[in-house]
């Protein structure tokens, strides 16, 4: 595979830990959707189409937290990464990626996005072509996790990894890192939980879910 500028757009940090691992021999920047917002609000918005532009891949996730007109300092999560995905086209991005998960979608527009995704596997993409720019649509449901025990009283945490829809191209020494940061996000959402403090939910799962970056590229490189 040819080396590519990568754009990743993501708020977790466990994820933008993924991104920057499984795409290490890429030249990748990760931001978040605020970020994005803050180069649109400062220098305008066709700065912010220029920043784009100097990629010529871009990932994103759907739900990110993005701030509210009236009041910007609040956030709230909504699925603006179909917008980030708009602008990577006009942008003139040729490889654009899009991640969701369907089983959490409670907004009437990711429903609709659903649609095109119903019945299809979590390692199937959804593969739009514009002229001559490409787009995937990924389900990242169980794409990488942390297994739990099939025991629902005791449910323990298992030291194993859903491995099927992982990408091919991974090495063991890889597949040991991703491991280990999938367990670290793991272990800090029990910490959290046990202190009395709200767990973060990652992807709609109590299951923390790592997204297959590298196979979101493969199905762009295809």
């Amino acid at each position: 595979m040819e080396k590519f500028k990568i754009l990743v757009v993501e708020d977790e940090a466990m994820q933008q830990e993924a991104a920057r691992l499984q795409l290490q021999h890429h030249d990748i920047e990760v931001v978040d959707y605020l970020r994005l917002h803050q180069i649109a609000e400062q220098d305008g918005r066709r700065q912010l189409v220029e920043f784009i532009r100097s990629f010529n891949v871009l990932l994103t996730d759907l739900f990110m937290p993005a701030p509210q007109r009236d009041h910007e300092d609040q956030t709230v999560k909504a699925p603006v990464g179909q917008w980030v995905m708009f602008l990577g086209l006009e942008a003139g991005i040729k490889r654009v990626g899009l991640f969701t998960d369907m089983h959490r979608h409670i907004n009437v527009v990711s429903y609709a996005l659903d649609m095109m995704l119903t019945g299809m596997m979590a390692d199937e993409a959804h593969v739009i072509t514009i002229g001559d720019a490409k787009i995937a649509i990924l389900n990242c449901d169980l794409t990488l996790v942390h297994g739990m025990s099939t025991d629902v009283e005791s449910i323990n945490w298992v030291d194993t990894l859903v491995l099927e829809t992982l990408s091919s191209s991974y090495t063991d020494e890889e597949k040991e890192s991703l491991m280990e940061l999938i367990m670290k996000a793991d272990e800090e959402r029990e910490t959290l939980g046990e202190n009395g403090e709200e767990e973060p939910v990652m992807d709609g799962s109590m299951v923390p879910t790592m997204k297959d970056w590298r196979h979101l590229l493969e199905v762009l490189s295809q």
